[in-house]
């Protein structure tokens, strides 16, 4: 009896031309650890090909070089042209299908933060990625490794990880008006008893507003970036003085020695006592 791979079609209408499908065995230990491709191709195709799956346990990555391909999923309907990637969670159902002409590579993958990836992109962007053409060299050097089998584990997963972290990297570019002023609040008041509500106001935005659009620009809650300069400065105390640990708290406008100890464990790994020692011992 023959076997295919859930998830793979192989009586799929409208491909002019192929190169795989090629399936590629990650070991255990990258099935645990790393990121691992399962299987994927290039292809030229045209109408009528036409892809519908319901719920895959995988992800699949997509690069257009030629042409344009047409995806529904999760709600998004959208056209992926010549060097746009487009990154599918296919535990959602999604379709995508060709009117023209159009050829492109792709692959599906598993493992590692492939699942907490996916999340944070579609999240930002949802699956479309469009103009990247530098992404193409990754996909070729897939195609490569799993055509060949010549990779192992170690490099497919920096292949994917790569292509993960281009589209995760975000361009530079300017805060709105309303977070220079909230950012501006916090590293003049930060020693100070203020709260979400008071930095919110400075902003002149309500505090759920005010909240969304910090997280998307700062890429933290205002709370969580409020406790990461209190931090930073706390660090500085613990290297710069001989302050306790009890002054050092009370310094950087911690409720509590305990909340202090705590809150720093729980970021830094270690007490504050102890990366005093750490550094001292240096």
């Amino acid at each position: 009896m023959n076997f295919v791979p859930e998830g793979v079609i192989l009586s799929e209408y409208g491909i002019l031309e192929k190169d795989g499908i090629f399936f590629y065995s990650a070991s255990d230990f990258a099935r645990e650890s790393l990121f691992y491709p399962m299987w994927g191709a290039k292809y030229l195709c045209a109408s009528p090909y036409v892809v519908s799956h319901r719920t895959f346990d995988a992800f699949l990555l997509f690069y257009i070089t030629d042409g344009e391909l047409y995806f529904t999923c999760r709600g998004q309907s959208f056209t992926a042209g010549a060097n746009d990637i487009v990154l599918l969670d296919c535990k959602h159902p999604h379709e995508y299908h060709a009117r023209g002409p159009v050829r492109f590579y792709w692959f599906h993958f598993r493992g590692a933060a492939s699942q907490a990836y996916c999340d944070r992109l579609w999240e930002r962007a949802g699956a479309h990625f469009p103009n990247h053409p530098e992404a193409e060299q990754h996909f070729a050097r897939m195609q490569q490794l799993l055509r060949t089998q010549a990779g192992n584990d170690d490099s497919s997963s920096v292949c994917i990880h790569r292509l993960l972290a281009l589209l995760n990297a975000e361009p530079s570019r300017s805060l709105s008006p309303p977070v220079v002023r909230a950012k501006n609040y916090i590293f003049a008041h930060y020693q100070e008893n203020i709260s979400v509500d008071d930095i919110a106001a400075q902003a002149a935005l309500s505090r759920y507003h005010f909240s969304r659009i910090f997280r998307t620009e700062v890429g933290t809650s205002p709370h969580s970036y409020l406790t990461e300069v209190r931090l930073l400065h706390a660090k500085q105390l613990l290297l710069e003085t001989s302050d306790s640990i009890e002054q050092i708290a009370a310094a950087c406008a911690f409720c509590s020695s305990s909340n202090f100890i705590r809150t720093f464990r729980r970021i830094n790994g270690l007490t504050p006592a102890k990366f005093r020692q750490m550094f001292h011992s240096l």
